[in-house]
């Protein structure tokens, strides 16, 4: 990640205060020395850790480790819960949310990983999905674009100057993942039954859909820059809504220097 990418997100130790329109987005590194890996381990539950367990790579193991780990103790923070208490429950395709939780006010959330970096996105009362990829020249893209993506979206990719192509490719799948997530549904719903925009400056989400018309007004987007090729997207409920952009600070080698964010939970 250059400083340029690290500067759109404001390094933070404390949780801020969540307003109802507002979205707060933080960017997680996921690489940690064995030391804190161990540490965030004990913020884990049981099935966490056997998750954990069924990973083949070390690597793997760890960043689940770390994000999960992370995602409690930024969770705690927006509810006032202890990191280890929380609880939570799965929707039918697979999308968490926290149980226990009623009236206004409900933290709503969605967490997204490539490689060593991980998105958490949280809102208050909004249905959210958030996204992340890593990519690489996509050699089978357009093959990729024409079996999965919509007409209208193949129209807009093809529009673009051919330097562009790749750009507006990963900005698509991206909106179409976190949108997919945002409802609930992931894969259940068929890629190419819904168009989403893939110009930057166009935050409404949906430019048709044969799964629900109306969603063309019930959702909005925002792309992310993470760093570069490394682009991300944040679809939630409603408009009117701010986005606040946060990333918890890099990982130290010793557990005496774990960040205050973190020294707080344990």
């Amino acid at each position: 990640m250059t400083s340029s990418d690290v500067r759109r997100w404001r390094q933070s130790v404390t949780i801020p205060d969540l307003t109802d329109d507002a979205v707060h987005v933080w960017l997680i590194p996921l690489d940690a020395s064995q030391p804190i890996v161990d540490v965030l381990r004990s913020r884990l539950s049981s099935d966490e850790l056997e998750r954990a367990e069924r990973f083949v790579f070390p690597r793997h193991r760890s960043r689940f480790i770390v994000g999960r780990a992370c995602l409690r103790v930024l969770l705690g923070g927006y509810t006032g819960e202890s990191p280890e208490d929380l609880q939570f429950q799965y929707g039918p395709h697979g999308k968490p949310e926290l149980i226990a939780e009623s009236g206004e006010g409900r933290v709503r959330f969605n967490l997204a990983h490539s490689k060593n970096t991980a998105l958490l996105a949280v809102t208050l009362d909004r249905a959210i999905g958030i996204d992340i990829e890593h990519w690489r020249a996509m050699h089978d893209g357009r093959d990729i674009a024409t079996r999965f993506f919509a007409p209208a979206e193949i129209e807009q990719l093809n529009a673009l100057p051919a330097a562009q192509w790749e750009d507006g490719f990963f900005a698509c799948w991206t909106r179409k993942e976190a949108y997919i997530k945002a409802r609930g549904e992931g894969l259940a719903i068929p890629l190419n039954e819904f168009a989403i925009t893939t110009q930057p400056d166009n935050q409404i989400a949906i430019l048709q859909s044969q799964i629900d018309p109306s969603d063309r007004e019930r959702w909005s987007v925002r792309e992310l820059h993470v760093a570069p090729k490394c682009p991300g997207a944040v679809v939630v409920e409603g408009t009117g809504w701010s986005l606040r952009l946060l990333r918890l600070p890099d990982w130290p080698e010793r557990t005496a220097d774990l960040p205050q964010i973190i020294q707080r939970s344990l």
